[in-house]
This record gives structure tokens, sequence and C-alpha cells, in this order.
């Protein structure tokens, strides 16, 4: 299966959240993890880690964590007020569970408990690092400005 047909696949999962009676699409939030997979832990300890493939975390951040964390990533989004705990700004000084690359990469593929839907079944880990990476970048455009 080639990497685009897979990345269609992984956009067309349905992912659902239920409250209070509503069906609300979800499609997923970011907030690290104090634990992450040794190959990330490898690659972060790098800093800069060169994107090898033509995956685009900006456009993967926008289809699977956008509708909560908001384009910006300040958690500015028409339903964060709906989600409970309201998702995190990935913008603040420090992400609760972690504010490096390997942080956020297993976040994003593991879940946070109940609050965070787990990706490793819908994306790639190419993928998935590729979000995390864009994640990073939002963080040092915030602190450019």
């Amino acid at each position: 299966m080639t990497l685009l047909a897979r990345q269609t696949a992984a956009y067309n999962k349905p992912m659902s959240l239920r409250k209070k009676g509503f069906s609300l699409p979800l499609l997923g939030t970011i907030v690290g993890c104090l634990t992450f997979s040794p190959d990330v832990q490898a690659e972060d300890s790098k800093q800069e880690i060169a994107l090898t493939s033509t995956i685009d975390g900006k456009v993967l951040y926008e289809t699977f964590c956008a509708q909560c964390h908001g384009a910006t990533g300040k958690a500015e989004s028409e339903i964060e007020s709906l989600l409970i705990p309201p998702p995190s700004d990935l913008t603040a000084a420090q992400l609760k569970h972690g504010s490096r690359l390997g942080d956020i990469y297993h976040s994003i593929r593991e879940g946070i408990g109940s609050t965070m839907i787990r990706f490793k079944e819908r994306l790639s880990d190419e993928q998935i690092r590729a979000i995390a990476k864009y994640v990073i970048k939002l963080r040092s455009d915030k602190g450019a400005n």
C-alpha cells in the first residue's frame, strides 16, 4: 500500500466523541507524555531531526488535531468548550506530559487516559512524528513572536 493510500485510509477512519448526547467528530489532541519509545528518544537527543519524506505535519495537524487544539495550537476551537478536560494549549511554556519531541510523539501515538484518543492504529509512526515536529514548530513560532 502506498504512503498516499495509507494516509487516505487513516483520514477516512471514523472517530467520535459522545458527550451530553452529542456525537462530535474528534480528530484528536496532543498534550505530550513523560515516557516515549526508544527510537524517538534517540532522535530527540539529536535536537535537529530532518524529515526525509513528503509527509506534511501541518496538513496532518490540521486534519487530526486542529479541531480540538485550534489552528494555532492555543486550544481555541469550536468544540473545545464541550471537551472535559479541555484540550491543552500546545503553545504553553510547558506541556503537562512533556514538551520534547519524544514526549509529544508518545502522547499522539498512545493517547492520554480517556481524554485523548491514541493514533497508533490510525496513523503511521512517520505521520505521528511529522505531527509532533509540527507541534514543536508551533511552539517555536510562538516564542519568536
